[in-house]
């Protein structure tokens, strides 16, 4: 059996990711690598496991605030006219304006 020859991609193939990490034979290995696909794969040590930064933003949850309470409901059967709270608008019989003879 052959040894496999790990690389991470820098650019994407044949269904690899940017930054997925596979292992290939040293043939197909060292074609990605030429390439410029691919680079030799290097293992992070405790030290630099440690120095790595969380994922995300800091103070990320300062701005999301606290949460919106939900606002009374507004009967769908009738609703409020936006323009003119007050004024009722009856929909099915408008009022004419000019009467015609």
């Amino acid at each position: 059996m052959s040894d496999k020859k790990i690389v991470t991609f820098k650019k994407e193939w044949r269904g690899y990711a940017i930054g997925e990490t596979a292992g290939f034979n040293d043939e197909v290995a060292g074609a990605l690598i030429e390439s410029g696909l691919a680079r030799p794969y290097v293992a992070l040590t405790d030290t630099e496991k440690s120095t790595v930064a969380p994922a995300g933003k800091k103070g990320a949850a300062k701005k999301a605030g606290k949460p919106v309470e939900p606002t009374a409901s507004v009967d769908p059967i009738d609703p409020i006219d936006p323009v003119d709270p007050v004024a009722s608008v009856d929909p099915v019989d408008p009022e004419e304006l000019d009467e015609k003879p």
